[in-house]
């Protein structure tokens, strides 16, 4: 609730030498009035009270009150001053009244009517500031509340920087902000993966903002940078994203930080959840799907050579009925980690459903595929299953052609492996 005139505080110097036609009507207007009228008495009633408005005649010595006026405007941008004058008044004091920018002038001769319609242009004044005041705290209450780390700089110096900041790195105000990290050297670590120094303060700013010449022409453009944490047993390094908005004029920047490593956490997880498969915590078909078909864009290109092998646990059934399902997950899982513990970095192995398995081969011909897949075949037959006889299994080999498709190119491997299955399986089979 924003105060209205009768809330106004006012402090009233009297002039008690002169005839004081003011004191009445003020004292009916506002119901918060302080009145002095001891000159010694001004400045420590003003401290005491912390008016809106203060309200004066001119006091001799004039150069004594005028400086009591001028500390008074010192302390505050907020209290507003109104002389009331009279047309014997002097140039040079008018003009020393105008230097320390007084907030308004009234001839205390022209009456009631015309005082309070000059008050209340002041009032009005008063009140609009005030609201200014409120809405500007309430902002920064907001500020001081969000995750973000927010600070505003005039590519100078930090004039401004939120609380969660200010928590992050263990410190409670500005000014030790400034004396600590002046300019972020010390807490940004880099920045697009450039080393960070406060020499490089304003470039990083104009590289996120794009500045051409002296105009902004895209605000809002994304950096990631890393901020180091300082929580007294260990430092950590989080990334964060930053953005820049101009504020105010091109002078001033405000600057965001958005904290993405949980973003990073969640993303991980739900690419776990999408691309692995639940049982054997390999990769799925869907992430078959998507790899081999980059890596069939790459082999069009002539970029490589692309092999693919697939096989599947022979009589894979039958150790289900035999033995459970218990013991048929277990050997799946057991030839998945097998398997993945067996092939090149570069090679990847998903499940593509049920006991079948295929594995990408890159920068892989023919040749060296069968020798993969024929290791493979002679390391699962004498691997040692728990609970379970002797498991062998058959594999179907394709290389990537020419007037290959992917479709095409999986049914060929698929054709080999039918034709093994077909035959005694435990077997490698090529289909060129």
């Amino acid at each position: 609730m924003f105060k209205t005139f009768q809330d106004l505080k006012i402090l009233y110097i009297k002039n008690s030498n002169l005839f004081d036609i003011a004191s009445e009507y003020l004292l009916n207007r506002f119901t918060n009035l302080i009145i002095v009228d001891k000159f010694e008495d001004i400045f420590d009633s003003y401290i005491q009270n912390s008016p809106n408005i203060i309200i004066s005649n001119i006091i001799e010595p004039v150069d004594d009150w005028l400086d009591i006026l001028s500390t008074i405007k010192s302390f505050s941008i907020h209290s507003k001053i109104v002389i009331l004058t009279d047309k014997n008044i002097s140039n040079e004091t008018l003009i020393k009244l105008i230097n320390l920018r007084i907030d308004g002038y009234i001839d205390k001769n022209i009456g009631i009517n015309k005082l309070e319609n000059n008050l209340d242009l002041v009032a009005n004044k008063i009140n609009y500031n005030l609201k200014m005041l409120e809405k500007e705290r309430l902002l920064f209450e907001t500020l001081n509340i969000v995750e973000d780390f927010i600070i505003l700089t005039d590519l100078n110096d930090i004039l401004y920087i939120n609380t969660p900041f200010l928590n992050f790195v263990n410190l409670t105000s500005l000014e030790e902000f400034n004396i600590k990290y002046p300019l972020l050297d010390g807490v940004l670590i880099s920045y697009n993966g450039i080393k960070y120094s406060s020499s490089l303060f304003v470039d990083m700013i104009n590289t996120v903002s794009n500045i051409t010449g002296n105009r902004v022409t895209d605000d809002n453009k994304k950096m990631i940078i890393v901020i180091e944490q300082n929580d007294r047993d260990k430092n950590s390094y989080l990334l964060f994203e930053m953005k820049v908005k101009t504020v105010g004029s091109n002078k001033f920047r405000s600057i965001i930080f958005t904290n993405i490593n949980d973003s990073l956490d969640k993303i991980n997880h739900y690419e776990d959840i999408i691309n692995y498969d639940d049982l054997t915590k390999i990769y799925n078909r869907k992430k078959f799907n998507l790899d081999l078909e980059n890596s069939v864009n790459y082999a069009i290109k002539g970029l490589n050579k692309l092999s693919l092998i697939i096989f599947d646990i022979d009589n894979f059934k039958l150790v289900n009925d035999l033995y459970g399902h218990l013991t048929g997950d277990t050997v799946l899982i057991d030839i998945a980690e097998l398997i993945s513990m067996s092939i090149r970095s570069t090679d990847n192995i998903y499940r593509y459903g049920g006991d079948e398995f295929v594995i990408i081969m890159q920068n892989c011909d023919i040749n060296n595929a069968y020798n993969t897949a024929e290791r493979l075949r002679v390391m699962i037959e004498s691997y040692q299953f728990n609970d379970t006889n002797k498991i062998t299994s058959t594999f179907g080999i394709a290389e990537f052609r020419e007037s290959d498709n992917i479709k095409s190119f999986i049914k060929r491997a698929d054709d080999a492996l039918y034709k093994g299955k077909s035959n005694n399986k435990n077997c490698v089979i090529v289909i060129k």
